[in-house]
């Protein structure tokens, strides 16, 4: 996992959940652990939108339960936006 972005992640969700960032880790869940109810959910979506420049919407969320989730989802906008696709073995270049 890329550690920039995941430091980005965590900053997004501080800001949305009042939780300090050394709280969380890989695997913290949103709502689990993190008690996040949906207006949170979303909140961390649009703040994640607006922290990668990327297009997500609410139609993530159901990928995105966990922080290492949320930066897998994240990291695939971005190459996306640059046209490189990833799953989680292969890496294949888009025209």
């Amino acid at each position: 996992m890329n550690m920039d972005i995941e430091a980005r992640v965590k900053k997004v969700i501080t800001s949305c959940i009042a939780v300090d960032v050394d709280s969380i880790n890989g695997q913290t869940h949103l709502v689990d652990d993190l008690y996040a109810d949906s207006l949170d959910l979303i909140d961390i979506v649009f703040g994640l939108s607006e922290e990668f420049d990327i297009s997500c919407n609410e139609n993530d969320l159901p990928d995105m339960t966990t922080v290492t989730d949320i930066c897998r989802v994240v990291e695939n906008s971005l190459q996306s936006r640059r046209g490189v696709f990833f799953d989680s073995s292969t890496t294949i270049e888009h025209d």
